[in-house]
């Protein structure tokens, strides 16, 4: 696709501003530079899967195996091509999943049919595999954000109203989670089936991201906190793990739907307000019993 890309980061101080107008959209090891305030394309993000698939197949293609972290230490160029690789990938699917869990963003991708269903579960899962092998695999660790958006990667798929052909692909064989997903899974003793595997993982990775250093400055920090008190009622086998999951990032939408509703109703108040002294009312008297 035709446009600006850049390799890298932009040295503090040489960006010039341009931040003020323009965004980075991931492909691959680059970023296009697009402006902000563009005009919204219903295909935008079909076009974006299509060409970000290319440039990793490219990609992996080109560099079957990456150096590995144990022989070469971070003042090496080696260990520069692997965690610039880790930090694309978790780009990439962090901006798969901003996409594909915004209605307003996704356009023909996402929909009400059967095949559109299909298409945004499998980005889902997507996204998921993707954040869970940076977890795994970067050299550094992966940050609080990271955490928190493979969370709710699984959280989407519990949460989602997906057909139950679209849902059944993914039994027995069909998994569609990670080995070493499967792996944790079992460890931890949960033999369900793929959809109790991502309540699960949504329990075990919001709770990994409460606990994390710097997440409280996170602004999602407090609802994840109370979705994971909620969540943890599963364990306890007081409720269903896939519903007490779609109940509580339910409940979280709800609450973040209450607020913006009282904030629009406090801002009309405000401009109903005329200026002016209030009128204020008398106290009535109250009369004493006479004996």
């Amino acid at each position: 696709m035709a446009g600006i890309y850049i390799g890298g980061e932009v040295g503090a101080g040489a960006e010039g501003g341009y931040r003020d107008h323009y965004e980075d959209v991931p492909y691959g090891l680059l970023k296009r530079i697009v402006p902000k305030h563009r005009p919204f394309n219903a295909l935008e993000y079909s076009t974006w899967i299509e060409g970000s698939n290319h440039a990793w197949k490219q990609i992996h293609d080109a560099l079957p195996v990456l150096p590995s972290v144990k022989k070469y230490n971070e003042e090496t160029w080696e260990w520069t091509v692997g965690k610039d690789y880790w930090d694309h990938r978790a780009t990439s699917a962090a901006y798969k999943l901003e996409m594909v869990t915004n209605p307003k963003l996704c356009g023909p991708v996402c929909g009400t049919s059967d095949e559109a269903k299909e298409r945004e579960l499998k980005l889902l899962v997507e996204a998921a595999n993707s954040l869970e092998e940076f977890i795994l695999y970067d050299p550094v660790g992966p940050s609080p954000a990271m955490v928190k958006n493979a969370g709710i990667a699984y959280s989407k798929m519990v949460q989602g109203k997906f057909p139950e052909d679209v849902k059944n692909k993914y039994l027995g064989s069909g998994y569609p989670f990670l080995q070493s997903t499967r792996d944790i899974m079992l460890k931890q003793q949960k033999y369900g089936d793929w959809s109790e595997h991502a309540s699960y993982r949504t329990l075990n990775l919001w709770s990994r991201f409460v606990n994390m250093k710097g997440s409280e400055q996170d602004p999602s920090y407090e609802s994840v906190k109370n979705i994971v008190k909620f969540l943890e009622k599963t364990d306890k086998g007081t409720m269903n793990p896939s519903k007490a999951a779609a109940a509580a990032t339910s409940t979280d939408e709800k609450q973040k739907e209450m607020k913006k509703q009282k904030e629009e109703m406090a801002k009309k108040k405000t401009k109903q307000r005329k200026p002016g002294k209030k009128k204020r009312k008398k106290k009535k008297k109250k009369k004493k019993n006479r004996k």
